[in-house]
């Protein structure tokens, strides 16, 4: 998967936590998370879906997983696909304070 959009947002940005979700994912991603969180401890946080409560869509329970354990206040959803810019969390700070 090359350059994950986790790295970016590491290397973009000071203090910062990750909180990455792994909704059942068949590629590779859940190694990088994990790989990523033991270099990186206490700004990775890892979670793994393995299941989905019945009535929930994957996409909507690991959302709503990853709010929930997420200690800031200003969240950032995306996708382990999406490529993101570098700096572009940085960038988009003074965003959430107009």
């Amino acid at each position: 998967m090359g350059r994950s959009w986790i790295r970016t947002i590491l290397d973009g940005c000071g203090r910062l936590e990750v909180v990455a979700v792994d909704d059942r994912s068949t590629d590779c991603i859940g190694e990088i998370i994990a790989g990523l969180a033991k270099q990186r401890p206490g700004r990775v946080n890892p979670l793994r879906v393995d299941g989905l409560p019945e009535g929930w869509l994957g996409k909507n329970q690991a959302l709503y997983l990853g709010a929930e354990v997420a200690g800031g206040e200003w969240l950032l959803f995306t996708d382990a696909d999406v490529r993101l810019a570098t700096g572009c969390v940085r960038d988009a700070n003074p965003l959430r304070r107009a």
